[in-house]
Protein backbone atom coordinates (compact mmCIF):
# COMPACT_ATOMS: atom_id res chain seq x y z
CA UNK A 1 0.00 0.00 0.00
CA UNK A 2 2.95 2.55 0.61
CA UNK A 3 4.31 1.30 -2.50
CA UNK A 4 0.34 3.04 -4.21
CA UNK A 5 0.46 5.75 -2.55
CA UNK A 6 4.01 7.10 -2.68
CA UNK A 7 4.99 5.72 -6.23
CA UNK A 8 8.22 4.31 -3.81
CA UNK A 9 9.26 1.22 -2.70
CA UNK A 10 9.70 0.95 1.16
CA UNK A 11 12.75 1.88 2.10
CA UNK A 12 13.63 3.47 -1.07
CA UNK A 13 16.50 5.96 0.61
CA UNK A 14 18.61 2.49 1.32
CA UNK A 15 20.84 1.74 -1.36
CA UNK A 16 21.45 -2.19 -0.48
CA UNK A 17 19.30 -5.21 0.45
CA UNK A 18 21.14 -5.58 3.91
CA UNK A 19 20.34 -2.16 4.97
CA UNK A 20 16.77 -2.95 4.56
CA UNK A 21 17.27 -6.38 5.97
CA UNK A 22 18.58 -4.52 8.99
CA UNK A 23 15.21 -2.20 9.24
CA UNK A 24 13.03 -5.29 9.59
CA UNK A 25 14.56 -7.35 11.87
CA UNK A 26 14.83 -4.48 14.37
CA UNK A 27 10.93 -3.60 13.27
CA UNK A 28 11.86 -0.04 11.66
CA UNK A 29 8.98 0.43 9.62
CA UNK A 30 9.52 2.63 6.44
CA UNK A 31 8.98 6.28 6.46
CA UNK A 32 6.81 8.17 3.60
CA UNK A 33 9.12 9.81 1.40
CA UNK A 34 9.59 13.64 2.46
CA UNK A 35 7.68 14.65 -0.80
CA UNK A 36 5.41 12.67 -0.67
CA UNK A 37 1.54 14.12 -0.21
CA UNK A 38 -0.12 11.15 1.76
CA UNK A 39 -2.45 12.07 3.90
CA UNK A 40 -2.10 11.30 7.72
CA UNK A 41 -5.35 8.96 7.42
CA UNK A 42 -3.23 6.90 4.73
CA UNK A 43 -0.56 6.43 6.81
CA UNK A 44 -2.50 5.76 9.90
CA UNK A 45 -3.93 3.08 8.38
CA UNK A 46 -0.70 1.71 6.77
CA UNK A 47 0.41 1.31 10.41
CA UNK A 48 -2.82 -1.01 11.11
CA UNK A 49 -1.53 -3.47 8.53
CA UNK A 50 1.97 -3.65 9.80
CA UNK A 51 0.45 -4.90 13.13
CA UNK A 52 0.62 -8.41 14.27
CA UNK A 53 -1.38 -11.01 11.34
CA UNK A 54 -4.15 -11.28 14.03
CA UNK A 55 -4.39 -7.69 14.61
CA UNK A 56 -4.22 -5.80 11.44
CA UNK A 57 -6.95 -5.26 8.98
CA UNK A 58 -7.40 -8.17 6.30
CA UNK A 59 -7.81 -8.09 2.49
CA UNK A 60 -11.52 -7.51 2.59
CA UNK A 61 -11.20 -4.40 4.87
CA UNK A 62 -8.16 -2.76 2.91
CA UNK A 63 -9.25 -3.51 -0.68
CA UNK A 64 -12.43 -1.16 0.29
CA UNK A 65 -10.43 1.65 2.54
CA UNK A 66 -8.28 1.74 -0.67
CA UNK A 67 -11.09 2.07 -2.84
CA UNK A 68 -12.69 5.09 -0.67
CA UNK A 69 -9.37 7.05 -0.11
CA UNK A 70 -8.34 6.95 -3.48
Amino acid sequence: MLEVLTCKVPYYNLQKNDLVLGQVIRGKKPEPPKESRMEPVHWEYMHQCWLPRASCPSVAEVVPFVGRKL
